[in-house]
């Protein structure tokens, strides 16, 4: 289940409020990647992009939660269940090939 911004919220003032990224700010940022107009393929390539900066501010950062929030798969899941070439062995996105880009 997607964390809500009112949760998220209610999570912040419960925990130290020592690192950069909050609960809150990774809630608007995966809304703001979900509801775009962006294809699925550019919702997933913006999520991951996000993704491993936000695990690197907040050790407690869940990857698979954010990508559920945002509403697309997870490329690391992705790449693990199907083998796909697109993805390196941490299963991100391997730059500079075409990824079927107008893929949906």
């Amino acid at each position: 289940m997607p964390l809500t911004y009112k949760a998220a919220l209610r999570k912040d003032k419960n925990q130290a409020t020592d690192t950069v990224m909050q609960h809150r700010h990774m809630a608007f940022i995966a809304s703001v990647i979900g509801n775009s107009q962006e294809s699925n393929y550019d919702k997933r390539r913006w999520a991951d992009v996000f993704a491993q900066s936000l695990a690197k501010s907040n050790q407690n950062f869940d990857r698979a939660r954010f990508f559920s929030a945002v509403g697309v798969d997870d490329p690391y899941v992705t790449k693990a269940a199907y083998d796909d070439p697109d993805y390196d062995d941490q299963g991100n996105l391997r730059p500079g090939v075409d990824h079927g880009k107008n893929q949906t």
